[in-house]
């Protein structure tokens, strides 16, 4: 379960991290 919840975290934060430079460099 903690693998889980891991996995679903990081991809939350490359996401986010996706989204800012969306916002800056678009």
């Amino acid at each position: 379960m903690t693998n889980i919840f891991k996995d679903s975290r990081r991809d939350l934060r490359e996401r986010a991290f996706q989204t800012l430079f969306a916002l800056e460099f678009g």
